[in-house]
């Protein structure tokens, strides 16, 4: 997820659930949350708007407000009408996010009125107004400059917060340049207009809208910033970044090219760093105004291939990659924050990735060396695997033998827990299956699993796995019986299924039976699922842990059923599952019209971060 625009002043967000729980809130507790501006939390008093049934009343919807899955036109129009249906005096506004989060899966331009009529609307939260202008924005929603105005100079009467200028661009799109927004801009403070340039805009905005505030920063903004009681240091740093951001421009190139000559060493080696995402081409163009400059580059490591080559020589810049491995081993055994990573680490990196002779000279012997950072051992792994997986297999099975590298494997295994592994991979996953440790059979049956394993003493081996102490190696056996034909063990796989609380085991189980017929998957929820009592309100049958389980969830989704879809549609709008997923009904939906659609479990779909915070209840 990429950071937040220090240029908002306050900029509203929800954390993901994982957050929460690592913040110490509880997954249950995540409904109540609100949105939060980013560093610190709002008084009580300054959160949402509650309706007059009191604080969980987003829980007690209606009768009425259901949904029932059919064509992506009349979900959308179902939705259209609880928003209608729904004043912002009577309606808790997570209740209407929600809406709009669905909207944004279900809806199109012929949703743009509704939407237009949310975002002006001054009795309208914050928030339900920002989701309605990011929805509307997907449907292709322009503002001329007054309504842009319009909406940064409006006031909320049920939210403490206002939607200021500066923040509208990374949620609305302005349809085109004029006088008015030049005024409009002109009333912003320095600091504020060179933020716009500094930190991209989410929404593309009108190319002229960039060329004047980059001529107006030029000939203006910047020397403002740079007097003495303008402000401290980091108004030097917005002028660094404005000029970074823009240094296709001749004129922010010849200001790099200035600054550059007078900074001391560490601060052109920052300045490097950051013109480095614009590729190393780019700093070889800078490095040539100035050996200083040069210097530095070949130092950072950040020239093309062939310039550090000739800079350093063959043995130099091997003798340079091995340094800076070292380096990047050193904060892993010294007090936490004494000492700094190398700035030029993941360079280095991709360097010995790319070239052969760093990778059997360097690479290799690093991650050979058990005094080596486990991190360090573990991201040469992953660059050996890029670019030499059968070799990264054959090392895998040789490490196998020694204890001092279970660590490691663990943390190479759990990534078939995720992404699915190649054909080399697969002599190292029977090796590990082998094992004695269960945190490294279990990826290593995941993987297996994938994979399509077969063959004599696969099903016994399966039938041994299945009677495992540890709950998902036990899962995922019975998922590969079930999928080998052992129909009597569905009850025994949906019960391990339903109390499994880790999503990487539950989705690496049904993609072990992505492969059933469409008749033994209806069996197979049918039979286990639609069994099981629900609780009072609709809810799934509670876990261990006393919560709707997440995997109930999932299950019926996984099974596409139309009215298992529409339960959880009604789920949904109860705030019971969360926005996350939203992305299974945008899978079956594509399934449903006929889209390629990817393999199971659905992927995330959001086009920015911004869009999930922003949509994320």
């Amino acid at each position: 997820m990429r950071g937040h625009h220090p240029r908002h002043d306050l900029v509203r967000r929800h954390w993901s659930p994982e957050e929460h729980e690592a913040r110490g809130v509880p997954p249950d507790e995540i409904a109540r949350s609100d949105f939060l501006p980013y560093g610190r939390r709002e008084h009580p008093a300054r959160s949402r708007s509650v309706s007059p049934a009191g604080p969980n009343s987003a829980l007690e919807l209606p009768l009425q407000s259901q949904m029932v899955w059919s064509s992506r036109e009349s979900m959308a129009a179902q939705l259209v009408s609880l928003i209608k249906s729904s004043s912002p005096e009577s309606t808790d506004s997570r209740v209407k996010v929600r809406y709009l989060s669905l909207l944004d899966v279900f809806g199109s331009a012929e949703q743009l009125p509704i939407l237009r009529e949310l975002i002006f609307d001054p009795l309208e939260s914050y928030h339900v107004r920002v989701n309605a202008l990011r929805v509307a924005k997907r449907f292709g929603l322009a503002l001329p400059s007054h309504e842009f105005i319009q909406l940064g100079q409006q006031t909320t009467h049920q939210d403490a917060s206002e939607l200021s200028l500066s923040m509208l661009f990374d949620f609305a799109k302005l349809e085109s340049f004029d006088d008015l927004m030049k005024e409009a801009l002109l009333r912003l403070s320095p600091e504020e207009r060179s933020r716009l340039l500094g930190f991209p805009f989410d929404v593309p905005q009108p190319l002229e809208m960039e060329t004047w505030l980059f001529e107006h920063w030029h000939q203006f903004d910047r020397h403002l910033m740079e007097a003495p009681d303008a402000g401290d240091s980091e108004d030097v740093t917005i002028n660094t970044r404005v000029a970074l951001v823009h240094w296709g421009r001749p004129e922010a190139w010849q200001l790099l090219r200035e600054w550059s000559k007078g900074l001391s060493d560490e601060r052109l080696r920052a300045l490097l760093k950051r013109l480095s995402w614009a590729g190393c081409e780019v700093v070889a163009q800078l490095a040539r105004t100035s050996s200083a400059i040069h210097h530095e580059a070949a130092e950072g490591l950040l020239l093309p291939f062939n310039e550090l080559l000739a800079h350093w020589g063959e043995e130099g810049l091997l003798h340079r990659l091995d340094r800076v491995v070292q380096a990047a081993h050193v904060p892993h055994i010294a007090p936490r924050g004494i000492v700094e990573p190398p700035m030029f680490f993941s360079r280095a990196v991709e360097l010995l990735g790319e070239w052969e002779v760093a990778r059997h000279r360097v690479l290799y012997r690093h991650l050979c060396d058990f005094g080596m950072a486990l991190d360090v051992r573990l991201i040469l792994y992953e660059q050996l695997r890029k670019h030499e997986p059968a070799a990264a297999a054959r090392w895998a099975l040789v490490a196998l033998r020694y204890p001092q590298n279970m660590e490691l494997l663990r943390r190479v295994l759990a990534h078939f827990m995720v992404q699915p592994p190649t054909a080399e991979d697969q002599p190292v996953l029977q090796a590990a299956l082998r094992a004695t440790d269960p945190l490294v059979q279990l990826p290593a049956l995941a993987g297996l699993l994938t994979l399509g394993e077969s063959g004599p003493g696969w099903v016994d081996r399966l039938q041994t796995l299945s009677n495992a102490e540890i709950h998902g190696l036990r899962l995922l056996a019975i998922a590969g019986l079930l999928r080998s034909g052992q129909r009597e063990r569905r009850d025994a796989f949906w019960r391990l299924f339903i109390d499994e609380s880790d999503m990487k085991i539950r989705n690496a189980a049904l993609r072990c039976l992505a492969g059933l017929n469409a008749e033994d998957k209806r069996a197979l929820w049918l039979n286990g699922f639609a069994k099981v009592p629900a609780t009072p309100g609709g809810t799934p049958p509670r876990s261990k842990n006393g919560r709707a389980p997440k995997s109930a969830f999932e299950a019926l989704s996984w099974s596409g059923d139309e009215k298992h879809l529409s339960r959880l549609l009604g789920l949904r709008l109860k705030g019971v599952i969360r926005q996350a997923f939203d992305d299974h009904f945008r899978h079956h939906l594509a399934r449903q019209e006929g889209e390629p659609v990817a393999p199971w479990p659905p992927r995330k779909t959001s086009e920015r971060w911004c869009e999930t915070c922003l949509l994320y209840e």
